[in-house]
């Protein structure tokens, strides 16, 4: 598969696509700020991607950041570690410059919506799971800006049903 040219040439055409969309959305914050006066631009822009690959090689580009149309609020860095053997997923997110008590975190078996905020920084993401989990199982820890949750992974074979203890 790593000697495939067309495998080169589609990571590429991936690449592409997501920076004409990118520098879209760029032009039209800029156009934003322009448009919106001196007090539009009075705090730092941020905005980014990462590539990496999935489980079967295919590359999957996701921006972060200051996004437009997102009501004032920056999309932290996120990334999911799903760990079958231990049978857990985590998710990762990069919130610098806020407190633990700022966070609020909702969680269903298919995604996690965060949301934080301290006076002019503020964030919030909704992240759809790689895998079902089971959202009562939810630990979450944020140190030195990082926000790490912790699901137990839904069992296949439950199909959603919960076992009663009878007494």
């Amino acid at each position: 598969m790593w000697n495939n040219k067309r495998w080169i040439h589609d990571i590429m055409d991936d690449l592409e696509s997501f920076m004409e969309e990118t520098e879209e959305e760029i032009e039209h914050v800029i156009k934003g700020l322009y448009e919106g006066g001196q007090h539009a631009i009075s705090k730092p822009l941020v905005y980014g991607f990462s590539i990496r690959f999935n489980s079967n090689g295919v590359p999957v580009i996701k921006s972060f950041g200051d996004k437009p149309l997102k009501e004032g609020f920056r999309e932290p860095f996120s990334d999911q570690l799903v760990d079958q053997q231990r049978g857990d997923l985590k998710i990762i997110l990069e919130m610098p410059g806020i407190e633990k008590n700022d966070i609020d975190i909702k969680s269903t078996e298919n995604e996690t919506t965060v949301s934080a905020g301290r006076e002019e920084l503020k964030y919030r993401t909704n992240v759809q799971h790689h895998a079902p989990v089971l959202p009562d199982t939810a630990t979450a820890t944020y140190l030195n800006g990082i926000l790490e949750i912790t699901f137990r992974l839904k069992d296949k074979a439950n199909k959603g049903y919960t076992k009663i203890k009878v007494e």
